[in-house]
């Protein structure tokens, strides 16, 4: 076992994203590291030996890992595909206040595909949180898929596509209400 960033030193500047997969997690099987993304993004600290991980490199490339005398490859066909990942700020507006602890869902299709809860990171509330693939979750992400995000019965904007291939910064903040405005008509006498 050793800590990402280290593990991942013979391809440094050529890999973007690693996930983890723990299929006994059921509530968050997926865990990630990215270098660009703010730390309570990140949820994966180490690699360890005989576990499977998705990189996500710019290039052909090879890792160099000190494995030990009994290194074998990994079937990765049973793994699921990875999910997409959001985070961003939540903002206040139209009477609702985020504040930390708060269920966040991200729904595609009508189908649930992702929780997480909110967090308080330097003065704002934030959130990250896992899109599951449609391969793991029926009827949620694929490439250009719509990702629509709940707190309660809150609505938050904008709706985001699903991807895979990056970490995306979404921040969202209450739909806002549809008004509809008539003109006034005042009459004379």
């Amino acid at each position: 076992s050793q800590p990402v960033s280290q593990a991942m030193l013979s391809i440094q500047g050529f890999y973007t994203i690693v996930y983890g997969y723990e299929p006994t997690n059921l509530f968050d099987p997926w865990k990630i590291y990215d270098t660009t993304v703010p730390t309570y993004v990140n949820d994966l600290h180490n690699l360890e030996f005989g576990k499977g991980y998705w990189i996500n490199v710019s290039t052909n490339i090879t890792l160099h890992l000190s494995s030990g005398d009994n290194a074998s490859a990994l079937d990765t066909r049973s793994f699921p595909l990875p999910p997409a990942t959001c985070y961003g700020q939540i903002s206040a507006s139209n009477g609702f206040v985020p504040k930390a602890g708060m269920v966040l869902s991200a729904w595609v299709d009508g189908a649930l595909c992702g929780q997480g809860q909110t967090l308080d990171f330097g003065e704002q509330v934030v959130y990250a949180v896992n899109v599951f693939a449609q391969d793991q979750v029926i009827g949620c992400g694929a490439p250009g898929k719509s990702v629509t995000f709940w707190i309660g019965a809150q609505k938050l904007m904008p709706t985001t596509q699903w991807d895979n291939n990056r970490v995306q910064e979404v921040t969202l903040h209450p739909s806002s209400l549809h008004k509809t405005y008539l003109p006034t008509i005042i009459k004379d006498g």
